[in-house]
C-alpha cells in the first residue's frame, strides 16, 4: 500500500497523471502543498503577462517642428513684404541726383524732390509716383511706362525721354524725344510728341514752346542755361527760378527783346555777366543779394 501511494504521488503529493503538469517538479521545500501550488501558480501569471511598453512624449522633437514652421512663417511673410514693399529716393534740398531704375532706365531728381516705386518695378509693371520735378529718359521695355502724382495725374510713355514738375497746383509736361500721353481725371488724353509740351494754370490748360524750335532741357539736368530765339523775360525767369533771386528790367521791355544762346551754369555773378555782355546792358544786385536789376 505504501509503494502504490510514492508511486502515485512521487513523493511529493502530486498525482504523476495530473493533465499539464507531467515532468515539472516543485523543490523540497517547508511550504504545504497548498503553498508551493499557491506558489506555481502565481509564477506561471507572472511569466505570461506581458507588460505594455510606454512611449515617452518627446517635448524637444515637438519643440524643433514649432520652431522650423515658425522661422518659415517669417520667412514667408518677409519675402512678401519685401516684394510688395516700395523703393523711396529723396532728392536734398540744394542737389540735384541721378537714380537708376531696375529696368536700366534713368531719372534726373531734382532738389526737394522724391520718387517712389515697388520692388516688383519691371517685372509686372514699371509705375512709379513724382512729387517735385524730374526728368527721365526711358528705356522700352515691358509695358508702358507711367509716372503718377499724389494728385493722380498721369504721363504714360515708351521709350523716350521727356519732363515732369508737380507740385500742389502746378503741373508741367515737357517732350524731348519720342512721344508721351497726358491723362488727367476728367478730360481726354493729350498726346505730346518732341518739342511739345504743356502746363497746367489754374484749371486751364497752356501749350509750352509754341513757336519755339527745340524745347531746352533743364538747367540742372544739363548744367547749363540752353536758349533759343526766346525773351529777355523768359531768360531773366529761368535763372531768377535756378538761383532763387528776382531779376528785373529797367528802361527797357525784356518782352520785346530776343536771345539765343547757351550759357555755362556756373555762379551767379558769370550767368549774369554773359548776360549783360551779350546783350549790352549793365546790372547792379541789391546789397541782400536777393534782387538784380537790368538797364
Amino acid at each position: 500500500m505504501s509503494h502504490e501511494r510514492d508511486k502515485s504521488e512521487n513523493g511529493y503529493g502530486l498525482s504523476s497523471g495530473h493533465s499539464g503538469l507531467d515532468g515539472m517538479s516543485v523543490p523540497p521545500s517547508r511550504r504545504s502543498k497548498d503553498e508551493a501550488w499557491d506558489l506555481l501558480l502565481k509564477n506561471i501569471e507572472k511569466q505570461q503577462t506581458v507588460t505594455p511598453k510606454l512611449v515617452p512624449f518627446k517635448r524637444t522633437k515637438m519643440l524643433v517642428i514649432a520652431m522650423a514652421a515658425s522661422v518659415a512663417i517669417t520667412l514667408l511673410v518677409a519675402g512678401y513684404l519685401a516684394l510688395t514693399g516700395a523703393v523711396r529716393v529723396d532728392a536734398p534740398l540744394a542737389q540735384s541726383i541721378k537714380v537708376s531704375l531696375p529696368d536700366s532706365s534713368s531719372i534726373y531728381l531734382n532738389q526737394g524732390s522724391w520718387i517712389q516705386y515697388s520692388h516688383l518695378y519691371g517685372w509686372l509693371n514699371r509705375n512709379l509716383t513724382l512729387e517735385g520735378e524730374a526728368y527721365f529718359m526711358v528705356v522700352k521695355g515691358r509695358g508702358k511706362f507711367v509716372v503718377s502724382d499724389p494728385r493722380g495725374q498721369k504721363v504714360e510713355a515708351t521709350g523716350t525721354e521727356f519732363s515732369v514738375l508737380t507740385r500742389n497746383n502746378l503741373f508741367t509736361v515737357k517732350c524731348f524725344e519720342g512721344s508721351v500721353k497726358l491723362k488727367v481725371s476728367g478730360m481726354e488724353s493729350i498726346s505730346l510728341s518732341k518739342g511739345q509740351g504743356i502746363e497746367r494754370k489754374g484749371n486751364q490748360w497752356v501749350s509750352v514752346g509754341a513757336g519755339l524750335k527745340q524745347i531746352a532741357k533743364p538747367v540742372w539736368v544739363t548744367k547749363e542755361f540752353y536758349f533759343i530765339e526766346q525773351s529777355l523775360q523768359q531768360v531773366f525767369e529761368e535763372i531768377s527760378d535756378y538761383y532763387k533771386i528776382s531779376i528785373k528790367a529797367e528802361g527797357f521791355n525784356p518782352e520785346s527783346r530776343l536771345f539765343t544762346g547757351t550759357v555755362p551754369a556756373n555762379t551767379l555773378t558769370e550767368v549774369l555777366d554773359i548776360i549783360s555782355l551779350s546783350t549790352g546792358l549793365t546790372y547792379s544786385i541789391s546789397s541782400d543779394s536777393t534782387v538784380c536789376t537790368f538797364r
